[in-house]
């Protein structure tokens, strides 16, 4: 008997601890199925967004923030309490009386104490802000839900910086792969070509072995751009919080011709509209209001009670049942031995703490947008520089490829014209990244963003 009911909880307990591991299973790491199109940088925003651990702290923040924020409000709200008590004595006590009492005439004994009480009260509150105490409470807490909101937004234009760069950081990766793979594809016609003249007696064996080199060198160069590609792809899965699929293919943004308004304008939004401005606005105002708050240990304070009392046990001297007060509180702090004093130092130092934070971070801003802006004009012309310069450099290659072949010029001539394609392709991959990466983080610097590429 014992042994079935041992397999009858077993047979039990099974299914609950499978419930109970898949209800364990972490979200935090999640599979990104393979997709029937491309993956673009818009859809990567939006992913990093959903799954990102600093979105999900800076809302908690925020909720926080809400709460103390409701917290503080209702601190300047009625309150109401109900209260009752039960009380058992030992024994009644009784007390004897002559004549003389109503319904007493000819003497005798009442209760003044019964041997049991019970008693209830309900008690409406209302402070009353004689001092602005609480309307600074209520000031400062929102204030700090608004600074709140400003580092969730802070927060989501950080990660979508950081996917865009690394999204891009994979694109990168992918033409240097490109870059090199081409450049091992064109040695190796160059070695064929080498050993041919080699083979029909027109050329070295120097040419052959010379050949032989630039290819090693190259494949090597090859293999160091793959790995960097895996890392780009190891970053980019780590920014969006999942795993990707090792097929996955990303749409590369067009650079395109875009009109920039004047870096004044620029900067004079960036300077408002950025949380971290916002944030720090809304702190100097916290930290005024934490001021006035200081000083409440010196300010008198008032209150208003109501009390509604209910009587379960009624006695000769106690015969009501209900009864009703009103009182009206005051206090009035006279010595607190320097607290308060201590107190308003330390708020005046974070008010002027907030202060200068909020000056550095408009420097901060300002630094960020001239950057963002000056490399955006200069990846530009670095951009139509490469451009042309590439097709200088593959008409070179094309030249020294032919004058080889008809044994016109040397070896050096080829690998010159190959290093310097190579270079010029190289240049133009880095050129192109660096204005794509450059608007994003322009985007960022001024909290618009419209300046990101933007690819569906």
């Amino acid at each position: 008997m014992l042994a079935v009911c041992c397999m009858w909880l077993l047979a039990l307990a099974l299914p609950l601890a499978a419930d109970g591991q898949a209800g364990d299973a972490s979200p935090s790491v999640i599979a990104l199925a393979a997709a029937p199109s491309p993956l673009s940088m818009n859809e990567a925003v939006a992913l990093a967004l959903e799954h990102s651990p600093l979105v999900r702290i800076a809302e908690e923040n925020y909720n926080r923030a809400t709460g103390a924020a409701t917290e503080a409000k209702g601190g300047a709200r009625p309150n109401l309490a109900i209260s009752g008590s039960y009380i058992r004595n030992d024994k009644a006590s009784e007390a004897e009386f002559g004549g003389g009492f109503p319904g007493m005439e000819g003497g005798g004994k009442i209760v003044t104490q019964p041997l049991s009480t019970k008693q209830a009260r309900a008690t409406l509150s209302q402070p009353i802000d004689i001092s602005g105490l609480l309307g600074a409470s209520v000031s400062a807490a929102e204030y700090g839900k608004v600074a709140a909101d400003a580092g969730l937004q802070a927060a989501r234009q950080d990660v979508a910086l950081g996917v865009r760069s690394a999204y891009l950081q994979v694109l990168q990766a992918r033409d240097q792969q490109t870059v090199s793979q081409d450049s091992v594809t064109r040695l190796k016609e160059y070695v064929r070509i080498a050993q041919v003249r080699f083979d029909a007696g027109s050329a070295p064996k120097y040419d052959v072995i010379r050949a032989q080199t630039e290819l090693v060198n190259a494949e090597q160069t090859l293999i160091t751009s793959q790995n960097a590609g895996r890392l780009a792809e190891a970053q980019l899965a780590s920014v969006l919080g999942m795993r990707l699929p090792p097929d996955m293919q990303l749409t590369a943004p067009s650079t395109g011709d875009r009109d920039l308004p004047p870096m004044e304008d620029v900067m004079a939004r960036a300077l408002t509209a950025r949380p971290e401005a916002v944030a720090d606005k809304a702190a100097e105002l916290a930290a005024d209001r934490g001021i006035l708050i200081a000083r409440r240990g010196l300010k008198p304070g008032m209150r208003v009670d109501g009390n509604l009392n209910w009587n379960g046990t009624t006695t000769q001297l106690n015969s009501r049942q209900f009864s009703a007060d009103l009182m009206l509180s005051v206090s009035v702090p006279v010595f607190d031995s320097g607290v308060t004093k201590g107190r308003v130092e330390q708020a005046r130092a974070a008010a002027g703490s907030a202060k200068a934070a909020s000056a550095q971070t408009q420097l901060t801003i300002r630094l960020e947008v001239e950057q963002a802006y000056v490399s955006i004009e200069n990846a530009r012309k670095r951009l139509d520089s490469a451009r042309a310069v590439v097709g200088q450099a593959e008409e070179g290659m094309r030249l020294a490829r032919v004058r080889y072949e008809n044994g016109v010029s040397a070896p050096i001539e080829v690998t010159d014209a190959q290093l310097a394609l190579t270079v010029a392709q190289t240049k133009l991959v880095d050129s192109r990244h660096d204005l794509l990466l450059a608007y994003a983080r322009l985007a960022r610097a001024a909290a618009d963003d419209s300046f990101a590429v933007h690819q569906n």
